[in-house]
């Protein structure tokens, strides 16, 4: 049998074969320390000190993931543990690719206080070392894959490791190998989801192109009440869209310092209207009770670990007994007022009162999203030391190839963007992880059906039928820009809440749209998703370090095409560029806006 080791580049191999970056109880204790044994440690704490405990805990760890401190958040725990844990842990976390904190684990604490900590103003607060054995024992099971494909462990790159794995590779039937990383890939894709740090910085300037600036031209807008996404949301919901944004800015601030834990008082003291209030109340705050219900009745389905992303995202505020709010996860927070749900509040507002206003609704977010692609493409073009970019509109590109007497034009992608022998297509999609898939309690089959639906039977044939009309029309206005030694790269832009593009969905992608795109044009690199943070990113790069974004991706699909998978965030590393600049642009809005929200709270005190 041929080998499969070139199916997996290291990294991968050691992810899917159970190289565990999370540090388990077994390691430590002895034990497995199962749920059995923390809610001997909950039962015995008071829900409301050990939940702020958590909280605040969690604050820390995003706020030092976004800045790359996360490991000086762990030393600092560990150095305040209790002899025996500090003196078995200190040697694990000085390991790079070893971790004993996560938000995954410490929200599954969260969801346990929860669900088993009395309310009972006798007891303390879960202690440092208990929270620190409760986590240990949480990270053993939230490997679970592993372990369900009884995967050997692995913990390093020696000689005896790498035997391991390679042996394991070999003994795999090539329909074997493909299955544990259809395994993995949505694994990963929930992990990658739930994890990714985003940051207020990187929501501000992506939030006012959507929502502040007016509708684009020709969008049909009839039937909603306002000359841009904000203002169709103070209609419907009469309150001030920047008003609800400067709260958000207050709340993520002062979470940064692990200060979660808000009284009305303080908030109207800072200058939060009581509208502000009222509307939070009603649209991202949920009971301590009503929150533990939610839990049970996961449960209850058998969600025992369940990730409860789209329950504590969309409620990151939590009713305490005594009025107060503690924002349970300041990431989720972030992208509760600043991300992608607002979208959500205001659709099923409009739906309430005139379903058509709700469709029409969506369809106009639809067309902003795609406008900003677009503009994010013009700019790279605009470069000027990318001074022979060119770029092609779904119109143009229509109106080239529509031959006389056909019944209608070519199905072609939103734009195409050529320089030198690369030629990207790319096409906006505004579409969302599944809730299930982010869960975590997606399948195999759900994540391949997605990708069917949404990619190989729609997106990429689009990029497929573009890429045969340009290699045999050439480009518009310019055929000799195109030629039989061109390179095709087809990207779909999605949101920075779409499917994450993992090692794992790469491979499977690129391996099941090769039968699609291979007989388009000569060179077509594989297909891949991105960001429009990534997109951010690619024009930060060209902003600020001359770099060629068009190179960049077709370096970074080349990798792919040649079965080395990987993300394009770590690629950029690789290539020796660490650095992730905002463009100029998004830098000098993000700094307008965030004082004008600052601003905002104060003048009203």
């Amino acid at each position: 049998m041929s080998s499969n080791r070139s199916l997996m580049n290291p990294a991968v191999a050691s992810r899917a074969f159970g190289m565990k970056a999370a540090i388990a109880a077994r390691e430590v204790l002895g034990s497995a320390f199962d749920r059995d044994d923390r809610e001997g440690v909950w039962h015995g704490v008071n829900v409301y000190g050990s939940l702020q405990v958590v909280a605040e805990l969690l604050a820390r760890l995003d706020s030092a993931i976004i800045s790359d401190t996360r490991m000086d958040v762990e030393r600092a725990w560990v150095a305040a543990l209790g002899p025996e844990l500090r003196e078995a842990l200190e040697p694990l976390i000085a390991a790079d690719h070893r971790g004993l904190i996560s938000p995954r684990g410490l929200m599954q604490c969260a969801r346990e206080v929860i669900l088993s900590a009395p309310d009972d103003d006798a007891l303390d607060p879960v202690s440092s070392d208990d929270l620190t054995r409760c986590l240990l024992g949480i990270n053993t099971e939230h490997d679970h894959v592993s372990g369900q494909l009884e995967m050997p462990e692995i913990r390093g790159f020696d000689a005896e490791s790498v035997a391991q794995i390679e042996s394991v590779l070999d003994g795999l039937s090539e329909e074997g190998l493909r299955e544990l990383m259809r395994t993995f890939a949505v694994d990963e894709v929930a992990t990658l989801a739930y994890e990714k740090p985003e940051t207020i910085e990187s929501l501000l300037p992506h939030l006012h192109d959507v929502w502040r600036r007016p509708w684009p031209q020709g969008t049909k807008v009839d039937r909603l009440t306002g000359e841009s996404p904000a203002m169709v949301f103070e209609a419907a919901f009469g309150v001030s869209f920047d008003d609800v944004l400067a709260f958000g800015r207050l709340i993520i601030d002062r979470a940064t310092t692990g200060h979660v834990r808000f009284t009305a008082d303080e908030l109207r003291a800072a200058g939060v209207p009581d509208g502000v209030l009222t509307h939070v109340e009603h649209h991202m705050v949920i009971s301590l009770a009503d929150l533990g219900q939610s839990f049970r009745d996961q449960e209850e389905q058998g969600l025992v670990t369940a990730w409860s992303r789209f329950t504590v995202q969309r409620y990151p505020l939590v009713r305490l007994a005594d009025g107060a709010l503690l924002l349970l996860r300041a990431q989720m927070g972030a992208q509760r007022i600043f991300g992608d749900l607002p979208f959500f509040d205001l659709r099923e507002e409009l739906r309430r009162s005139d379903p058509r206003a709700g469709r029409q609704f969506e369809q106009a977010m639809n067309d902003i999203f795609e406008a900003r692609v677009g503009e994010g493409i013009r700019r790279i073009a605009a470069q000027p030391h990318l001074h022979d970019v060119a770029v092609a509109t779904e119109p143009v590109m229509q109106k080239a190839w529509t031959t006389p007497g056909a019944s209608g034009p070519p199905s072609v992608c939103d734009f195409a963007m050529v320089r030198g022998r690369y030629c990207v297509v790319v096409d906006a999609n505004n579409r969302r992880l599944i809730a299930q898939l982010s869960e975590g309690q997606g399948d195999p089959d759900l994540l391949d059906g997605d990708i069917d639906r949404n990619l190989l039977e729609h997106k990429f044939t689009q990029l497929a039928s573009t890429i045969k009309s340009l290699a045999d029309n050439g480009w518009p206005g310019d055929g000799s820009r195109i030629t039989s030694d061109t390179i095709f790269v087809p990207l779909v832009v999605t949101p920075d809440a779409g499917l994450p593009y993992s090692e794992f969905v790469d491979f499977q992608i690129a391996e099941r749209a090769h039968p699609l795109f291979g007989p388009a044009a000569r060179y077509v690199a594989p297909p891949a998703l991105i960001t429009v943070t990534d997109l951010m990113i690619l024009e930060g790069l060209a902003d600020h370090m001359g770099g060629d974004p068009v190179k960049i991706l077709a370096d970074w699909r080349a990798l792919a095409g040649r079965g080395i998978p990987i993300r394009l965030q770590n690629m950029l590393d690789l290539f020796g560029l660490p650095a992730r600049p905002m463009p100029r642009r998004s830098v000098g809005r993000m700094r307008r806006l965030s004082a004008e929200l600052r601003d905002r709270l104060i003048s009203t005190a």
